[in-house]
């Protein structure tokens, strides 16, 4: 449905620990949406750890498409890249903090983003963008983000006429001032 959650397995609650009789996996907490709600249809999402409770999701998000499926996403909907930094992600403190900015400048591509594998040619549906996305954390807890942008600086980057855009960038992204995965 285009969101992007996340669950969390305490080993320490007893359902869980084998030490105390449990089975890991057995227990689970509610799933928590960290895509805010002014962002539609998110997909591609990547995820890294850093220190005890502490992660970070990378994903494409569209500003103005909402539908269940990034497959029927309008030509005209746009897509940017977004990380979200959670804080205490076993909630020790209460609810987790989410932490979500805009990686790309700018609009990253526009249009359906098909997940179909090689189904999307006969479709006639975007594939362009390959499902290359990647976080990584640097040595001072510093999220970074590689993603894909085929969107030009004057509009939708051309595309076969076969339904894919043309071959994108590829762009490097790191928070420099914010959240640490420390």
């Amino acid at each position: 449905g285009g969101k992007i959650t996340y669950s969390a397995m305490p080993i320490d609650d007893d359902r869980n620990n084998p030490q105390k009789g449990g089975v890991p996996g057995s227990y689970w907490t509610d799933a928590l949406e960290i895509k805010p709600p002014n962002l539609g249809s998110a997909i591609f999402a990547e995820v890294t750890a850093g220190g005890p409770g502490k992660f970070a999701v990378t994903y494409y998000a569209y500003t103005d498409y909402t539908g269940a499926s990034t497959d029927d996403a309008p030509d005209g909907a746009h897509a940017n890249v977004y990380v979200s930094i959670v804080d205490d992600a076993l909630g020790t403190r209460g609810l987790p903090v989410v932490h979500t900015g805009l990686v790309s400048h700018r609009v990253a591509h526009q249009g359906n983003i098909c997940t179909s594998g090689t189904a999307c040619a006969a479709t006639l549906k975007d594939r362009s963008l390959a499902d290359m996305i990647d976080v990584t954390v640097d040595r001072d807890g510093r999220v970074g983000v590689v993603y894909q942008d085929n969107y030009g600086p004057f509009g939708d980057a051309n595309g076969d006429g076969m339904g894919a855009k043309a071959s994108p960038f590829v762009k490097y992204s790191r928070v420099v001032v914010g959240p640490s995965l420390k």
